[in-house]
């Protein structure tokens, strides 16, 4: 008993047992301990270096249950920003670590583009920015996303937790369509012209002069027309 009372710092009471009484004393060895884990939880969050806690850290800094798990009735909504924040996805900054993968060539296989880590996904990938726009009101890069992954309030935990598994689905279905190495969903079209001139030789005259001509829009007027446009059509012709 003196050997774990020592440990918590209350010696005191080991030589002087009358201090307090049995049921005070036992609040203090509860509030002792409850104290003395928070405290070990912060230094280890702080001084963390695992790639795991990566990004914990960054939207956790105060120990106790999180507002989002009351205020959101929604199950798959819950679960999908505690699983966001906790890293467990598959994000190729996840996915790599398993593999033991380096940490540069994690990249996105959306865009190719940068390291798919948290925060690319949330707030930078540029193929989710319809998403953004519906559920935080701006494209990529335009709103806050610590504040919306900390799920300050109930608006917050919800709009995350929507645009996560929208976002995780939307992912899903445009990596059905197999991209060549180096092609971000930005190039998709060059793979979209490819599929139709390859087509016009199982045509006759007629049906190649019609797919001609519609590529030709296509080239003449690229700036009218959403990137995501050509991959949908991509992906529809490629199912």
């Amino acid at each position: 008993m003196k050997f774990y009372l020592e440990r918590v710092g209350l010696t005191c009471h080991f030589r002087n047992p009358k201090l307090v009484s049995d049921s005070r004393f036992k609040k203090i060895i509860s509030n002792r301990l409850k104290y003395l884990f928070v405290e070990l939880w912060h230094s280890y969050i702080s001084s963390a270096t695992s790639n795991k806690l990566r990004f914990y850290k960054l939207v956790k800094n105060s120990f106790g249950k999180e507002p989002y798990l009351n205020s959101v009735p929604i199950y798959h909504l819950r679960k999908a920003i505690t699983k966001f924040r906790c890293s467990d996805h598959n994000l190729e900054i996840e996915k790599g670590r398993h593999t033991n993968k380096k940490r540069e060539e994690r990249v996105c296989k959306v865009c190719n583009k940068s390291i798919e880590d948290e925060i690319h996904f949330l707030n930078n990938c540029q193929n989710y920015n319809e998403l953004r726009t519906h559920y935080f009101g701006g494209g990529s890069g335009t709103f806050n996303w610590l504040r919306t992954v900390q799920c300050a309030t109930k608006e917050y935990a919800f709009k995350l937790g929507n645009f996560l598994t929208k976002a995780y689905k939307y992912k899903t279905k445009i990596l059905k369509v197999v991209l060549p190495p180096n092609c971000d969903m930005f190039g998709c079209h060059i793979l979209f012209y490819e599929r139709y001139f390859s087509a016009c030789a199982c045509f006759d005259f007629v049906c190649s002069l019609f797919f001609l001509s519609l590529v030709k829009v296509f080239v003449e007027f690229p700036i009218m027309l959403n990137c995501n446009f050509y991959a949908r059509i991509f992906y529809e012709i490629n199912k």
